[in-house]
C-alpha cells in the first residue's frame, strides 16, 4: 500500500518503473504535499501541450492524517516529483483506466462493470451538526476491511456533495469479499469539534475487473422550527411564564412582542441562527401587523403587534415568505385584549387606578403634583388625570406617577427633582408629559427618585437619581443598563433595583446596605453599581422591592423573602435582617406580591390575603397596630385580583372593580374620602370600573 493507502498501478520493469508507477509515486506524494499546502496544483500531472494525462489526477484530501514531520521532506523533493509525471507523454496512451478501477486482467481485457454500494446510514445522533433541510456534513471517512481510512472532505453545508446523494469510487481493490465502514462526520457548532454524526457497514464480494463505488445517501434532517418571545408573559393562573400571547390592544394600536425563530435539530437541540434564516413569521389577518427586525445580533427577530381584539393565529413558515404553499412549521396563539394587569399602583402616599376605559384616577398626596390633575392640591378621593387616555398599565414613585400608552410609549408626571420623568429637566410635572425616543416599553417600575422600563426585546431602560448606584447609566433621560438582556419582570425598590430573568434568576443593583441585593454587603459592598446575581435563587416567577427588602414568588407558590427586617416584613418570625433568600413562613398558594416601606402583603389562589411586616399604622390590615412576624389573614375580603401597597398603607382590586384601601390616612392616601387611618379595609370612593387584570 502508499502512503494514502492505496495500491499503486504499474510494475517493476528490473531497476526501472513504469511510465504509470512514477506517475502513480509522484502522485502519492503530492496528495501529501497538498496535506500541507491545503490547495492542489491542476497541472500537475499534465502534457506540455496542456491536455489531461490519464491515470494521473491529483486529488485533495483532508489533512486529517498527515504528520508535520513530513512538510519538510516533501517540500525539498517537490520539483523532482513534478518531473516524474513529465516523461509519461512519451510512453503513449495507455487504455483509459479511472485511477481508481480496479486492475483488469490486460489492457486488452473485457470492460469492466460498476457495483454501487448504496448505504442508508442509520438516524443521527444527537449532533447540532446536521440539521434543516440538508445536511451540514463536513467529511466522509470510507475504510476498506482493516485498512486504515480514507477521509473524502465533502462540499459547502448549504448543499453538500451538490445534492443529497454523494458517490465516492474507491481505490482499486482485489477481487475478493470486502467490508465497508463508512462514517460521516460534522462540525459541532456549539464546540467547534469535530463530531460523528452517523456510521453505517457493507460487505460486498468484488468480480475481477469490477469497478466499486459507494453512494452515500446523506437523509436530510427535517428541521423543527419553534417561536420565542424576547419578553415572557406571567398567567397568574398557572403560576407559569411563556411566550408572549396577549396583547393590550387599544385605538388600533398593542404594546409589541418581539419573536425570535429557532430551529431544532431531531432531538431538540436549538441550532445555529442560519439554520432558521429561510423561515418566516406569519399572519393571515390583518389585525396582525409583522415587522422583520432582524439584525446582526439577532438573525431571526420580528416585531408582532395586535391591532383589534380576537383570538389569531402566527405561523413560522418554511421559504422566506408567507406566500401561500409554504410548509408550516410552528403556530402559536395570540389575542388583542383589553388589558394585562397594574391596574392599581401606588406611591409614597397617593393611589393611582387604571380604567376600563383606559383613563387613570388618582388620590392622595400631590405636593409634586403627582396626581396629575394639574395641581399640587392633595385629592380625598380620586379624580382624573387631566387629558390621559389609552393607557394599558400604571406604575408609581415615590412621588412621581408613570404610565405605559397602548403604542408602547411612556407618560410621567410629579417629583422630577432627581430627573425621574426622564424628560430631561428637572422641572416637576403637574401634568403627563411624553418620554422623548422612549418607545416598545412592555412594563414600568418606579422608585423613590428613579424609574426603570422594560422593552420589547428584553431589555431594560433606566434614568434618575444614581445616588445609591439605582441607575447606572443615566440621569435625566432613559439609557440601557449595560451587561442585562433576557429579562421578564422588573422591580425598583426605595434606592435599588432588581431584574428577573427569563430563566428565574434574579439580577440587582443599587443600595445594598442592608442585604436587599441578596448579598452580604460586607462581602459585595453597600452601592453596587453593575447588576449581580442573587445567589442560590432560581425558579422565580414574580418580584417586588419594598423600601429596603424583597419578596420573590416562586413556581411552588411560596415566597422567598431578603433583605431588611426590623419590623418583621420578611415574615420569618424574626426581626433579623437577611443577605440571602429565606422563606416566608408557613405562606404556600401565592399567586402576586407586594412590598411596601416595612410591610408586606400576599394574594392566595382562593381570594384572599395575607400580611405581615410593620403595623405602626395598621397597614397589615388585622384590626391592630401590632407588628408581625409571620402572615396574618386580612379579613373581611374575597376575590382578590390585585394588589399594591404604599409606603404605610395598602390597596386592593377586587373582581369586581372596586378598590379597597387601609393603613395612613393622611393626605387622603386611602381615597375614602377623609384623612382618617384605617385598621381594616374601607372602600376606596368612586372606583368602581377598574380594570381587572387578565390572568
Amino acid at each position: 500500500m502508499d502512503v494514502d493507502g492505496t495500491a499503486p498501478t504499474g510494475r517493476r520493469r528490473g531497476n526501472r518503473l513504469s511510465c504509470s508507477a512514477r506517475c502513480c509515486i509522484a502522485q502519492n506524494f503530492l496528495v501529501r504535499w497538498n496535506k500541507i499546502s491545503a490547495f492542489a496544483r491542476p497541472d500537475l500531472c499534465k502534457r506540455r501541450d496542456r491536455t489531461p494525462l490519464t491515470g494521473c489526477a491529483v486529488p485533495t484530501f483532508s489533512p486529517h492524517s498527515l504528520r508535520r514531520s513530513e512538510a519538510p521532506m516533501i517540500k525539498r523533493i517537490l520539483p523532482a516529483l513534478m518531473l516524474l509525471c513529465l516523461p509519461l507523454a512519451a510512453c503513449g496512451t495507455p487504455t483509459p483506466v479511472p485511477a481508481s478501477a480496479a486492475p483488469t486482467s490486460s489492457p486488452s481485457g473485457p470492460a469492466s462493470t460498476t457495483s454501487s454500494i448504496t448505504l442508508s446510514l442509520p438516524a443521527p445522533q444527537a449532533v447540532t451538526a446536521q440539521y434543516v433541510n440538508r445536511v451540514r456534513t463536513t467529511r466522509v471517512d470510507v475504510q476498506i476491511d482493516a485498512g486504515s481510512a480514507t477521509s473524502y472532505v465533502l462540499g459547502s453545508e448549504a448543499a453538500p456533495c451538490g445534492s443529497a446523494v454523494c458517490t465516492i469510487t474507491l481505490s482499486a481493490l482485489s477481487p475478493a469479499n470486502h467490508t465497508f465502514r463508512v462514517s460521516t462526520y460534522g462540525i459541532d457548532p456549539g464546540t467547534g469539534t469535530t463530531v460523528l454524526i452517523s456510521q453505517g457497514t457493507v460487505t460486498q464480494t468484488l468480480a475481477a475487473g469490477q469497478q466499486t463505488s459507494v453512494a452515500l445517501t446523506l437523509a436530510p434532517v427535517t428541521k423543527a422550527l419553534s417561536l420565542k418571545s424576547a419578553v415572557q408573559q406571567f398567567n397568574r393562573a398557572s403560576r407559569t411564564y411563556g411566550n408572549y400571547v396577549r396583547f393590550v390592544t387599544v385605538n388600533g394600536r398593542s404594546l409589541p412582542a418581539y419573536y425570535d425563530l429557532h430551529a431544532r435539530d431531531s432531538v431538540g437541540d436549538v441550532l445555529p441562527d442560519a439554520a432558521a434564516v429561510d423561515a418566516v413569521l406569519c399572519s393571515a389577518s390583518k389585525a396582525v401587523v409583522i415587522t422583520d427586525i432582524s439584525d446582526a445580533a439577532h438573525a431571526n427577530r420580528f416585531r408582532v403587534e395586535v391591532q383589534a381584539p380576537g383570538t389569531y393565529t402566527l405561523q413560522v413558515r418554511d421559504g422566506g415568505t408567507c406566500a401561500a404553499g409554504g410548509v408550516v412549521r410552528a403556530t402559536q396563539a395570540v389575542s388583542g385584549v383589553s388589558s394585562l394587569g397594574a391596574g392599581l399602583a401606588t406611591g409614597l402616599s397617593h393611589g393611582l387606578a387604571l380604567l376600563k376605559d383606559h383613563g387613570v384616577r388618582s388620590w392622595g398626596y400631590n405636593f409634586a403634583g403627582q396626581l396629575g390633575d394639574g395641581t399640587t392640591t392633595d385629592r380625598l378621593t380620586p379624580g382624573s388625570v387631566t387629558g390621559l387616555t389609552g393607557v394599558v398599565a400604571v406604575a408609581g414613585g415615590g412621588n412621581h406617577s408613570l404610565a405605559l400608552m397602548h403604542d408602547g410609549t411612556v407618560e410621567v408626571w410629579g417629583d422630577n427633582s432627581s430627573g425621574q420623568l426622564g424628560d430631561g429637566t428637572i422641572i416637576n410635572r403637574h401634568l403627563p408629559v411624553v418620554i422623548g425616543g422612549l418607545k416598545d416599553v412592555v412594563s414600568l417600575a418606579g422608585g423613590w427618585d428613579h424609574s426603570l422600563a422594560l422593552l420589547a426585546d428584553g431589555t431594560v431602560v433606566e434614568w434618575g437619581s444614581n445616588t445609591l448606584g439605582q441607575v447606572l447609566n443615566a440621569w435625566l433621560t432613559p439609557k440601557p443598563v449595560a451587561d442585562l438582556g433576557g429579562v421578564v419582570s422588573i422591580s425598583a425598590g426605595t434606592y435599588f433595583s432588581l431584574a428577573l430573568l427569563a430563566d428565574g434568576t434574579v439580577r440587582a443593583w443599587g443600595n445594598n446596605y442592608d442585604g436587599q441585593l441578596g448579598n452580604d454587603p460586607m462581602a459585595e459592598g453597600h452601592r453596587i453599581t453593575h447588576p449581580i446575581s442573587v445567589p442560590s435563587l432560581s425558579g422565580v416567577v414574580s418580584l417586588s422591592a419594598g423600601v429596603s427588602h424583597v419578596l420573590a414568588l416562586m413556581t411552588d407558590g411560596t415566597v422567598q423573602a431578603w433583605g431588611l427586617n426590623d419590623s418583621g416584613q420578611l415574615g420569618d418570625r424574626t426581626t433579623t435582617s437577611r443577605f440571602t433568600p429565606r422563606a416566608v413562613t408557613g405562606l404556600t398558594g401565592v399567586v402576586s406580591l407586594s412590598a411596601a416601606g416595612n410591610h408586606s402583603l400576599a394574594a392566595l389562589s382562593d381570594g384572599t390575603i395575607r400580611s405581615w411586616g410593620e403595623n405602626a399604622y395598621g397597614q397589615v390590615g388585622d384590626g391592630t397596630t401590632v407588628n408581625r412576624l409571620t402572615p396574618v389573614l386580612v379579613g373581611g375580603l374575597e376575590r382578590v385580583v390585585s394588589l399594591s401597597a404604599g409606603s404605610w398603607f395598602s390597596t386592593v382590586l377586587l373582581a369586581d372593580g372596586t378598590v379597597r384601601a387601609w393603613g395612613l390616612g393622611s393626605s387622603g392616601s386611602l381615597g375614602d374620602g377623609t384623612a382618617t387611618g384605617r385598621l381594616t379595609p374601607v372602600t376606596v370612593n368612586g372606583l368602581v370600573d377598574v380594570q381587572v387584570p387578565t390572568p
